[in-house]
């Protein structure tokens, strides 16, 4: 319901927008009846996502972590499986008392690599976030220079995801590789080129 209300909105400031514009060149200069002309263009936000240097790099980054946790993971999940397996293969010989202590000494280490587990996820998700929040910004960063210095009135999500209200576009007005460049020779934010 959210996401048709959304597309509805979107939709209607669309064709405000075409209302407002309906007859004016898509050039800078002064239209001859002495109207002032407005120049749109569209950028595909998923593509610049993806293709963005900084977070192919801090994406990199992220995986190298993700992998030395799920080694430390990794050697929990073995030390329990080499708890049961003992359990399992001294039933016959261990004394009640002994398989019992096995027994939580395993529940316990479960319970603690669950916790472990969780712990690290929620670190993960949230430098993902981070990283996708600092990419946003330096993509917005950029669509701003961008159309400020070549007076751009209107700068419209071209992207090709549910959330993008436009249905077509000239590929004329599309300045996703102006932007694109902008972004991956670190002129859209001093922040670009800096690691953590």
């Amino acid at each position: 319901m959210r996401i048709f209300f959304t597309v509805r909105v979107l939709f209607y400031v669309l064709v405000l927008a075409c209302l407002c514009l309906n007859g004016y060149p898509q050039d800078s200069q002064k239209s001859g009846e002495g109207g002032v002309s407005y120049r749109i263009a569209v950028v595909d936000v998923d593509l610049l996502m993806r293709e963005y240097n900084k977070r192919k790099e801090k994406y990199e980054e992220l995986q190298k972590e993700v992998d030395a946790q799920q080694k430390e993971l990794d050697n929990m999940m073995a030390r329990i499986e080499a708890d049961r397996k003992k359990l399992e293969d001294g039933k016959a010989t261990m004394s009640d008392q002994e398989k019992l202590d096995l027994r939580m000494k395993i529940e316990q280490e479960a319970a603690a690599y669950r916790a472990e587990l969780e712990k690290k996820q929620k670190t993960i998700d949230s430098k993902e976030e981070r990283i996708i929040r600092e990419c946003l910004d330096d993509i917005q960063n950029a669509i701003s220079v961008i159309a400020t210095t070549e007076n751009y009135h209107l700068v419209f999500n071209a992207g090709k995801s549910l959330k993008s209200a436009l249905i077509y576009h000239s590929p004329t007005i599309d300045i996703t590789s102006k932007v694109l460049a902008t972004l991956n020779s670190g002129s859209a934010s001093g922040s670009t080129s800096s690691k953590r």
